[in-house]
């Protein structure tokens, strides 16, 4: 019965398959896929869509960290701070061991401050002063050394003036012996022409009485014999006056030249002194520049950052970074990288959307708008990468720091930061025809 069956609607005849009418649905199809179509292309060929330069950076101070170094360098005696910590502008950071500096210092304020006394002492006695007035510095110096630098120089003073006027007094001395022997050489040249006078009266007188033959001739020379010889001693006696009167001319000249060659002297002395205390001056005030300066102190407000030195005793090389110095209250920006190749697409005043992979976790922090305000003259090649980049700097602006401030976060220096710095706004058949664009010029600039 089965196979009847099978046969049965085997030779049956084929019935009618039932139409459907699928116009209208592809119809609408069309009209679906123009709309997309139309409405995608009129969106491609008017909407704008931001072309922006990536920067990768960080977190910096705007007026760049105080790098902290130190000339000459030095042994570390001291260190007061470490990493983080924070300072005021004149606290001591490190303090390096001045034991020679200040042992030279010693040395050299000791030896100006006699040479500064000398100097009190050489003037006095080129102005021919009776006392000597001390140089107001040497209040400086402690009570007990200075009483012994000043005494030194009292007593020198006291001793060189003795030597000289004792000098000039027994040259005084022997000026008043020639002249008591002037005095009695000239009673002698009084005494004598008196004599001489008398003895040429007497002559005549003789001469008469020989021409009236009273007299002998010989008894009229002996008179004669005697006016000569006295008329010699007083021609000696004037000789011996004008020999002592030269000899006291040489002496007053003598004690002029003593006083001369004094005054000489001293101002030779004290032109020297002078020299010695100006060199002294520069010398000590460098070494008091190195003695304050092993005092490394913080030049402003601030944050420790970058300790490099950590070890009593250890020795800081001379002209090499210590430390750095956040300053305090300084705006903050960011310090980025471009790719060499984007230089010419960029320009200050741009706008830019800056993102802190640090605040990712914050949820309701939307994009922090910043501005370019700095790009660098010329490339620079980054010492890990051998990359070339040009440097820029974004500040934040208002809009950006409410943002922040609204999701309570502070940034600090350090911290990485990615910017997209917005160049322009293109539509998409912008980029889509863009390379066809390209390869178009190409084809008809190949020779």
């Amino acid at each position: 019965m089965k196979q009847e069956f099978l046969t049965e609607v085997v030779k049956s005849p084929e019935q009618p398959t039932p139409q459907t009418n699928d116009k209208g649905y592809r119809k609408l199809g069309w009209i679906v896929l123009g709309l997309f179509v139309g409405v995608f292309g009129l969106w491609a060929a008017l909407a704008p869509l931001e072309s922006a330069v990536p920067a990768s950076g960080k977190v910096i101070v705007a007026s760049s960290n105080q790098i902290i170094q130190h000339l000459e360098g030095g042994i570390v005696k001291s260190i007061h701070v470490s990493d983080g910590a924070q300072v005021k502008k004149g606290d001591d950071l490190i303090v390096l061991d001045d034991t020679q500096a200040a042992s030279q210092l010693n040395i050299i304020e000791s030896q100006y401050y006699e040479a500064l006394a000398l100097e009190s002492r050489l003037i006095a006695e080129r102005d021919h002063k009776s006392t000597i007035t001390f140089s107001p510095e040497l209040t400086n110096v402690d009570a007990k050394t200075r009483t012994i630098i000043t005494e030194n120089q009292r007593r020198e003073f006291s001793a060189r003036a003795f030597a000289s006027d004792n000098e000039i007094a027994i040259l005084t001395q022997r000026i008043e012996q020639m002249k008591n022997q002037i005095d009695g050489l000239q009673s002698i040249v009084e005494s004598k022409t008196a004599l001489a006078r008398s003895y040429r009266d007497e002559v005549k007188e003789w001469e008469v009485l020989y021409a009236q033959q009273l007299i002998d001739k010989i008894r009229l020379r002996d008179i004669k014999r005697q006016v000569l010889t006295t008329e010699g001693e007083v021609a000696n006696a004037k000789a011996d006056i004008a020999r002592l009167k030269a000899q006291i001319n040489e002496i007053n000249a003598q004690k002029l030249s003593i006083k001369a060659n004094f005054i000489k002297d001293v101002v030779s002395q004290l032109s020297d002194t002078q020299r010695k205390l100006a060199d002294m001056r520069a010398r000590a005030s460098g070494l008091k520049d190195i003695v304050q300066r092993a005092h490394i102190k913080a030049p402003m407000d601030g944050t420790v950052t970058s300790l490099v030195i950590r070890t009593i005793g250890g020795v800081i090389p001379a002209g090499k970074p210590i430390l750095e110095i956040v300053p305090q209250g300084e705006p903050l920006i960011i310090e980025g990288q471009i790719a060499a190749t984007e230089s010419n697409n960029i320009h200050i005043g741009l706008k830019a959307d800056i993102q802190f992979p640090s605040f990712a976790h914050v949820k309701t922090l939307k994009e922090v708008k910043g501005e370019v305000i700095h790009i660098g003259a010329d490339t620079v090649q980054d010492p890990n990468t051998h990359m070339l980049y040009y440097p820029v700097k974004i500040r934040i602006t208002p809009e950006g720091e409410a943002e922040l401030l609204k999701n309570h976060l502070v940034l600090q220096t350090g911290i990485p930061a990615d910017a997209m710095i917005v160049v322009a706004s293109r539509t998409l058949a912008d980029y889509l025809i863009q390379p066809f664009t390209v390869m178009f010029k190409k084809s008809f600039n190949e020779q």
